[in-house]
């Protein structure tokens, strides 16, 4: 290009460059390009060298605006803010935009002057721009490639260190460096490598110094080393050494990656080694270790020499040496499945058994297993295998099977005698079966004679209750009337007689419920020593009646509360000592009590303890022969059973005590002597009762009951008028009828404040009766009281017919105590109130 300026071409005309031609040669070397620009950016003068880059003339060029002239686009707006921040006298600045050029867009750096106006003028703006296109493309190849070179540095996966060559200084450590060592970069730039090693021998700075050296003359190092973190961790690197120029000088490139766990792992893989060899060296199978094409031994167990008797450097020389030792029967098969196993993939598999014959010539037979060994990718790169000596096995095998047949040849045997001893069980079975079907008979016919006998004790309890009532009614009607000394006395026999009959039926009944195990004791809290005085007040009038003495004697210790059925011990001792009584004619009785072991104190009966008492009841009277003590507890059995006598009795007195005291968990026992009396001893245990009963109130005397209407139904004649004559004796309004059809007629009729029910009754029964009546359409009829009379006192009767629709019952012979009580639980109902104590029907 030519930069000649032409001296016919004026400057700016008021540039110091008229003064001189020093300016001139300024401006047209001050840059590619000067030009000067007024406050509103329109070019006022531009030197040759810029108009040549233009490519365009100086009458093209002056007056116009220079952004639109020769600026970029995009750079315009940027410039004229650039102008507009130049201060405006004496100020400078530097500016960089693209320019349109003849030679297409450039890139300019521009330094910029403002410059004060003269003569009023003002001020300007003088601007040198240089081509730096050319420039800027290196500097950003430079920077492009620093930033691959720091990408790939930082990248990298191992530890990287620049090392300044002479004094081993880290000039540089990439990121992995950091993290694996933990110190900052400006950390590491003040340390050196020994700073990171372990810091003794063989890892200390003299050692590291002396690899740093070989490096630098030209020898490449590479080598483990023990390496310490910020933490002081010491683990294992592996370094790489290397010369090399960096920014033109000599430098040295350390590669540094951890290897702890590659380390941890080759020791795993030495124990792993070492553990594998022990064992296959211990256990007496062969363990061998081969090639997938069968044509190489890496490993073979020393138990290859004990059981082929042959070297295993032979094996390792000839790896098909070991066919040799197999027994010419087997080979062929041997040598064809190795040969269908080559050139296919190894899979887990069995050899058939073979025989190996030893140099000694003793034979041995192997099975030989085998399966592969396989990469991190599945491929089998290795075949293993097992060979187990089975000669002991296999004699074992055919000791067992020669046992077996003879063991077969016993079971047929056995097999046929079995069969005869089935045959002979099947008969026995029959006959047992034949049997069990005669016991069900048996039983059928006993539980028929039982069901027979409860009948037979329920009709004669009913049979001879009936007729007792009556007497005992008419003995009771007939001491209301006027009787002189003789006929008061001719009645006392009768009640008597009535009552020992009365008495003797109880005793049936219950035998009967004790031997049909329907006898069930209460679980009461009692008073022992009141039911004895009780006891000793009842029958002290007989004894002393015949002049003899009753007396108790219970130990101080004996706890008094206690848990049970009072009602069931007052009975047995009741019993005894009425025995003890009758068999006496002079001296007396005496009840004793004491504990079987030690007393138990009160405070035991908060945790539920039970005592086991010891009864005795002594007598002075007639005694009982050996022969005949140990049957008198049977039913029906007296000790004088002969016709001429001197005592009565049904026999089933001591029976029924010996059962009750059964019930009770204890035991009776005699110690007799003929002639000076007896002692009968028996245990029962109870639970001590912590708290008392409470005292029954005293029962006032009932009031008087206002006049009521009764039906009194009833088959038999004389306990109607019985009955009758107590209920018009008392002021109340009766209608007897004599079977149960009359009975629901007569309350359909009229209605009743309580109707006396017979139970058995011809026609119509009792309980039918009951029955028609609760279904009849009046309500209030049909809710009348209705109380059973019946000579019917087996157990569960009572239940039965309250089940039935009664509300109260009678057991035959009536007493008038339980009639009043009756009476009065019927008018309670008919005025809706509750019954006083004492009359509140058959539960309370």
């Amino acid at each position: 290009m030519n930069t000649t300026r032409n001296p016919d071409v004026p400057l700016a005309p008021d540039l110091p460059a008229h003064d001189g031609p020093l300016f001139a040669t300024l401006w047209e070397t001050a840059g590619d390009i000067v030009v000067l620009l007024d406050r509103g950016a329109r070019l006022e003068a531009i030197s040759d060298r810029g108009l040549a880059l233009l490519g365009r003339t100086r009458a093209q060029c002056l007056g116009r605006g220079w952004p639109d002239l020769a600026v970029a686009p995009e750079d315009r707006a940027r410039l004229r803010r650039e102008l507009e921040a130049l201060p405006e006298n004496g100020g400078t600045g530097l500016a960089e935009h693209d320019l349109v050029t003849a030679r297409g867009t450039r890139r300019l750096a521009w330094a910029l002057a403002a410059l004060p106006g003269r003569d009023g003028r003002p001020p300007r703006v003088l601007a040198c721009g240089r081509d730096i296109t050319d420039m800027a493309a290196t500097v950003k190849t430079l920077r492009e490639n620093e930033a691959a070179y720091r990408c790939i540095f930082n990248a990298a996966s191992d530890a990287i260190f620049l090392n300044d060559a002479e004094t081993g200084a880290y000039l540089e450590a990439n990121e992995r460096a950091v993290a694996l060592y933990g110190y900052t970069p400006a950390e590491l730039r003040a340390m050196s490598p020994a700073g990171l090693s372990a810091g003794y021998p063989p890892y200390g700075a003299e050692e590291i110094r002396e690899k740093t050296r070989l490096a630098r003359q030209g020898q490449p190092q590479l080598f483990e080393w023990l390496s310490r973190d910020k933490a002081g961790r010491l683990f294992w690197t592996e370094v790489n050494l290397r010369q090399g120029l960096h920014s033109g000088r000599e430098r040295i490139i350390a590669v540094v990656r951890d290897i702890t766990e590659r380390k941890m792992a080759e020791r795993a893989l030495r124990e792993s080694e070492k553990k594998f060899r022990q064992l296959a060296e211990t256990i007496d199978e062969v363990f061998w270790l081969g090639s997938p094409d069968w044509k190489r031994i890496f490993y073979i167990s020393p138990a290859y020499e004990r059981l082929w008797g042959r070297s295993t450097k032979r094996l390792y020389e000839a790896p098909l040496s070991w066919l040799d030792a197999v027994h010419p029967v087997d080979r062929e098969q041997v040598l064809g499945a190795l040969t269908a196993l080559i050139g296919r993939p190894v899979t887990p598999g069995v050899l058939p058994e073979y025989r190996v014959v030893r140099p000694d010539g003793s034979v041995r037979r192997v099975q030989a297993r085998y399966f592969p060994v396989a990469d991190d990718t599945g491929v089998a790169y290795r075949v293993a295998g097992i060979i187990e000596d089975v000669t002991d096995r296999y004699a074992a095998q055919e000791q067992l099977k020669r046992v077996n047949e003879r063991l077969e040849d016993m079971v047929r045997e056995r097999t046929r005698t079995l069969n005869r001893m089935n045959q002979e069980l099947i008969r026995e079975v029959t006959e047992r079966r034949d049997a069990e079907a005669a016991m069900a008979m048996a039983k059928e016919a006993a539980e028929a004679a039982s069901q027979a006998k409860s009948a037979f004790l329920a009709n004669m309890s009913h049979e001879i209750r009936t007729p007792l009532n009556g007497i005992l009614g008419m003995a009771q009607i007939l001491a209301a009337t006027p009787l002189d000394g003789p006929q008061q006395g001719f009645l006392k026999d009768i009640e008597e007689s009535a009552g020992s009959l009365l008495a003797i039926i109880n005793d049936i009944l219950d035998f009967s419920k004790i031997e049909a195990d329907r006898l069930e004791l209460s679980r009461e809290p009692f008073g022992l020593r009141g039911v004895l005085a009780s006891v000793e007040a009842g029958l002290g009038v007989l004894a002393q009646e015949k002049g003899l003495g009753l007396s108790v004697d219970v130990a101080e210790d004996v706890p008094d509360l206690l848990l049970g059925d009072a009602d069931r011990l007052r009975q047995v001792l009741v019993n005894l000592v009425g025995n003890a009584v009758k068999f006496t004619e002079h001296g007396g009785v005496v009840i004793g009590v004491q504990c079987v072991e030690a007393c138990l104190p009160p405070e035991a009966a908060e945790d539920h303890a039970s005592q086991e008492l010891l009864f005795s009841v002594s007598d002075t009277g007639i005694g009982i022969g050996a022969e005949d003590a140990s049957r008198i507890f049977e039913p029906f059995t007296q000790a004088d059973d002969s016709y001429t006598r001197r005592f009565g009795g049904t026999g089933l007195g001591l029976a029924i005590t010996k059962r009750l005291v059964a019930l009770m968990g204890g035991s009776i026992g005699l110690e007799s002597v003929p002639g000076q009396g007896s002692v009968f001893t028996f245990t029962a245990r109870f639970e001590l009762e912590a708290y008392p009963p409470e005292p029954a109130a005293a029962a006032p005397s009932p009031p008087p009951l206002p006049p009521m209407d009764v039906l009194l139904a009833d088959d038999n004649r004389v306990h109607r008028d019985i009955i009758e004559k107590w209920l018009l004796r008392r002021g109340h309004r009766v209608v007897a009828v004599a079977d149960g059809q009359e009975a629901v007629d007569a309350v359909a009729r009229a209605p009743f404040d309580l109707v006396l029910m017979d139970i058995q009754m011809p026609g119509m029964g009792g309980l039918e009766a009951a029955r028609a009546i609760r279904a009849l359409p009046h309500p209030g009829r049909a809710a009348v009281s209705i109380a059973a009379v019946t000579a019917h006192a087996m157990a569960g009767d009572r239940e039965r017919f309250l089940t039935a629709g009664m509300d109260d019952y009678l057991s035959k012979p009536v007493v008038q105590r339980e009639l009043d009580r009756v009476l009065a639980g019927a008018a309670a109902k008919v005025s809706g109130a509750v019954p006083p104590p004492g009359q509140a029907g058959p539960d309370g």
